[in-house]
């Protein structure tokens, strides 16, 4: 076992020849093995690398549910779940006034640390054209312009973005090419909201009359809504079939988010539904939810 050890025979004959095998083999092992550690020591500092960073990012998402206790007219739940270690999905929600909540859902394309890193500049753009007042529109203009600065890149971020008035239950929408959400009706009925597709943010800069439009729709007491990112409807099984939103809105009528019930049990069962459509298949995207409930004045 001592590589360091050679053998250096001079006999003239094939003892010498297998001399210099044993002597040439034990070279070998010792690059082999200095190899191995010097790979192994980059994977523990990327991996604790990847590590920091899925800390980062989460720390950069709403983690505490629920989030205002001492507000009895909105309830909100969210989760996010990368494919990786991180992930380029985000979720946000903020009142921007005593009465007027914020809240978005967006999804980059691509997975790993570039879509996180661009996911973080994306949401903190929206929070902070959010909190300066700017409609939902005018918050995914503004946004998409300052991505599409230097986006040498070419990525892009789907967002649908709302403000939700808690006095009224009127929420004011904007789509940059997201999925549509779920309203779900205090009864526990449900429907996707039906909208225009809009552009995704970041490959180019547009004017606003041309990219993102605003339209309003209510939530009476009681009523809900689920936004969700493509992870979840795109979730595949072991014989590539989509979870669909067809079984989304199934699982949604499971545990309906109606008054009384708590949103995590909403969201948690749409999460073991799709996990078991998917029966062990790896997951291949990110899976984000997010859920609000409108209570009304009490």
């Amino acid at each position: 076992g001592n590589l360091d050890c050679e053998l250096g025979l001079k006999t003239g004959d094939e003892i010498e020849q297998l001399s210099d095998t044993f002597d040439s083999m034990a070279h070998d092992l010792k690059n082999y093995i200095r190899n191995l550690n010097n790979a192994a020591r980059d994977k523990q500092r990327i991996e604790s690398d990847l590590k920091a960073a899925t800390e980062i990012q989460f720390s950069m998402l709403p983690r505490k549910f629920p989030p205002f206790p001492e507000r009895t007219d909105v309830d909100i739940y969210a989760l996010m779940e990368p494919a990786k270690e991180v992930g380029g999905d985000l979720y946000d929600f903020v009142f921007i006034d005593e009465n007027r909540l914020f809240f978005t859902i967006g999804d980059v394309s691509g997975k790993g640390i570039p879509a996180a890193l661009f996911m973080a500049t994306a949401k903190t753009l929206m929070r902070g054209f959010a909190l300066n007042g700017l409609s939902p529109a005018q918050i995914l203009h503004s946004s998409n312009n300052y991505l599409a600065d230097e986006n040498d890149t070419c990525m892009f971020i789907t967002v649908f973005c709302g403000i939700l008035d808690c006095r009224t239950g009127v929420v004011t929408y904007a789509n940059g090419g997201h999925n549509p959400p779920v309203i779900v009706r205090a009864d526990g009925n449900c429907s996707f909201l039906k909208m225009l597709p809009g552009v995704p943010l970041g490959p180019f800069e547009m004017e606003l009359k041309e990219a993102y439009m605003e339209k309003q729709f209510t939530l009476e007491p009681g009523d809900s809504i689920f936004a969700y990112t493509d992870g979840v409807t795109e979730a595949v099984n072991p014989e590539d079939q989509l979870f669909g939103e067809g079984r989304m809105s199934l699982a949604l009528t499971i545990a309906p988010p109606v008054p009384g019930t708590e949103l995590k049990k909403t969201v948690d069962m749409v999460r073991k539904v799709v996990r078991e459509h998917a029966n062990g298949a790896p997951q291949s995207d990110d899976i984000t939810m997010l859920l609000i409930r409108f209570n009304g004045k009490k």
